[in-house]
């Protein structure tokens, strides 16, 4: 997926970029902040989104979201599972906030989404 992401970007030779987007990887489906991410680098925040952004295209919150989107999705295909349960897998605080992430980035909700693409 990271390099999915890298072809759309500018940049993406960025060595502490490259780190950022590891540790993104790694640490997924757990609580992050950009400043605790900017720290580990050594970098301000600002500098991490704005070179982020040169490297990858998105910030690295949109590039978190996308990445965990992915994973709803995969979730919601293959299981069963409730939202409650895939938001906790997935790194969102509950199923309410991640349907309403999930329509606004898909334009469609998790339901609707699990019905029409399921096989």
């Amino acid at each position: 997926m990271e390099r999915e992401f890298a072809v759309t970007g500018k940049d993406s030779s960025d060595p502490l970029m490259q780190l950022a987007a590891g540790y993104m990887h790694r640490h997924l489906f757990e609580d992050m902040s950009m400043k605790q991410i900017a720290e580990k680098l050594g970098i301000g925040q600002s500098q991490l989104t704005r070179r982020f952004c040169a490297a990858y295209g998105a910030t690295p919150v949109e590039y978190v979201t996308r990445l965990r989107l992915e994973e709803v999705k995969r979730l919601l295909l293959e299981t069963d599972e409730t939202l409650d349960g895939i938001a906790c897998r997935c790194g969102f605080e509950n199923g309410s906030y991640l349907s309403r992430v999930f329509s606004a980035k898909t334009g469609m909700a998790p339901s609707l989404f699990r019905h029409n693409y399921r096989i």
